[in-house]
């Protein structure tokens, strides 16, 4: 698109705002409300910025901003567990995000807006949820460092996974990231810009 979006802490909390792409141009203030929020997706169609909500005791929550009408804030994920990392599919029927809920991260998949059903997607660990392109692939990031990939099956309102498989092992910064994602991949899902740490070596190879 022509705008990103960002956070920045002018106002003593972490707020919203969008600026021309080409660096030219004032900043736009989204959303102010007193709470650190950091952005972690923004809708193919442009109509909703999805958001971390930094809680004061430290929890984690997932909302949604929507560009148009009144601009009123949205509650996605606001539980007594932390949810994080939301990533909304290319359609924009279906969130994918991280919770703890079980105890540890792991990835989950809902329909959005909020309301329908939720699938948990990975088992043993997960985080750093994204889709490919078309939506029909769900990439996460499992125990051990392994980049997982699921088929996606959500042609209709019920949404399916299938069988996931690892792709290769990551050798990333080990760190708590709350927002970003470790790797990238290109639209078609064949290959991946991997974070990874330089001077140590690595105890598997890294395939891309």
């Amino acid at each position: 698109g022509n705008r990103i979006v960002f956070s920045s802490n002018r106002t003593g909390y972490y707020e919203l705002y969008q600026r021309p792409s080409s660096g030219t141009g004032d900043d736009e203030l989204l959303l102010e409300t007193r709470t650190s929020k950091i952005p972690t997706d923004w809708s193919q169609d442009g109509r909703h910025i999805a958001y971390l909500d930094i809680l004061p005791t430290t929890q984690f929550d997932l909302s949604v901003l929507p560009l148009y009408g009144n601009r009123k804030p949205q509650p996605f994920a606001q539980r007594e567990f932390n949810e994080k990392q939301g990533r909304l599919s290319p359609d924009g029927r279906w969130m994918a995000y991280a919770s703890d809920e079980t105890g540890r991260y792991e990835v989950y998949v809902q329909s959005f807006p909020a309301g329908g059903g939720k699938w948990q997607i990975s088992s043993g660990g997960g985080e750093q949820p994204s889709w490919r392109s078309d939506g029909k692939e769900l990439f996460y990031v499992g125990e051990g460092q392994k980049l997982i990939v699921v088929g996606v099956d959500a042609r209709s309102s019920t949404f399916r996974a299938n069988t996931s498989r690892e792709l290769f092992r990551m050798h990333s910064p080990v760190s708590s990231t709350y927002t970003r994602n470790e790797y990238a991949g290109t639209p078609d899902g064949q290959r991946f810009l991997v974070n990874t740490l330089v001077g140590t070596p690595a105890s598997s190879p890294i395939t891309v």
